[in-house]
């Protein structure tokens, strides 16, 4: 498995969120959040260098420049 850094922020958001309406407790969110960015489960590649063709992506398909990032990650990945 192999992500780009931009999961990273994903997923601290969707933590974020649980915290905030009370469904994981803000010790359990700050251990995932740590597990994440200090043990480095798998592999994290910048999305720097996928910028500029998602964002040609994102405007010719009317979609986010998030998805779009991932759309151009798993294609150059292929």
């Amino acid at each position: 498995m192999i992500t780009l850094d931009l999961a990273i922020k994903e997923i601290i958001n969707a933590l974020w969120k649980k915290v905030s309406r009370n469904e994981m407790s803000f010790e359990l969110a700050l251990k995932i959040v740590k597990d994440l960015v200090e043990g480095k489960p798998f592999p994290i590649e910048s999305q720097e260098q996928y910028l500029v063709e998602a964002f040609e992506i994102s405007i010719k398909n009317k979609i986010t420049i998030y998805d779009a990032l991932f759309i151009t990650f798993a294609k150059k990945r292929a």
